[in-house]
């Protein structure tokens, strides 16, 4: 049975983030640069995924229901083609 592909991401900065804040379960949501990095990690994803001849369609994702994490993976599919 072949191995699984899995890919994980972070989510992208918030300004707890900036200010060395443990989030821990705080929903604190990404600011203007956190919503860059997860656009352009989709950017990134969709560019591996090209390159390796996969399709992200292909795949599952899977967040956590916190917001920045929920956010990022949306900025990422939107960048990736979903």
């Amino acid at each position: 049975m072949p191995r699984p592909i899995l890919y994980f991401a972070r989510h992208g900065e918030t300004d707890w983030n900036l200010e060395r804040r443990l989030q821990g379960q705080h929903d604190i949501p990404l600011n203007a640069l956190g919503r860059v990095q997860a656009s352009r990690a989709g950017v990134i994803m969709r560019d591996l995924l090209g390159r390796s001849g996969r399709h992200a369609v292909d795949y599952d994702y899977v967040s956590s229901p916190l917001g920045r994490a929920r956010v990022t993976m949306e900025l990422m599919r939107t960048e990736i083609g979903l």
